[in-house]
């Protein structure tokens, strides 16, 4: 029997949070893309493919300061697709400056694997862009 789709996104999530980039990798479709929208700060990109994107999470978690706790606040499954808000807590990498965010990302899964990755920089984008209620 397959993982449910909550579960997988959940899983990368967690992987990736953890900084364990070869455990969320186990979790992508060869051709997964990742999307991180142009309104989620300075890093609008995409990446394709397992590696690309694993380098993309690393690249994007080296960037953050060491006591910023990333966390999942909710996860909401649609099916295939499943949105996970995740709150973000510490310090500014280039200040002593407070950061609290939230951020919203909406993981596609196929066969039991991420087949695409979205990010926004807040829920409410994601919801919109999906047309789904908040």
């Amino acid at each position: 029997m397959s993982r449910p789709s909550a579960e997988i996104a959940a899983a990368i999530f967690e992987a990736a949070r953890r900084r364990d980039f070869d455990l969320a990798r186990r979790w992508l479709s060869p051709d997964v893309t990742l999307v991180f929208h142009a309104d989620s700060g300075p890093r609008g990109s995409t990446a394709t493919g397992t590696e690309s994107v694993v380098k993309w999470l690393q690249g994007w978690f080296g960037e953050l300061a060491p006591d910023l706790d990333v966390h999942m606040e909710e996860a909401r499954d649609f099916g295939d697709r499943v949105l996970i808000v995740a709150g973000q807590r510490g310090s500014s990498r280039v200040s002593d400056t407070p950061v609290t965010a939230r951020s919203a990302h909406l993981f596609t899964i196929k066969d039991g694997i991420a087949r695409r990755i979205e990010i926004w920089a807040d829920p409410e984008s994601a919801l919109e862009a999906l047309e789904l209620p908040s």
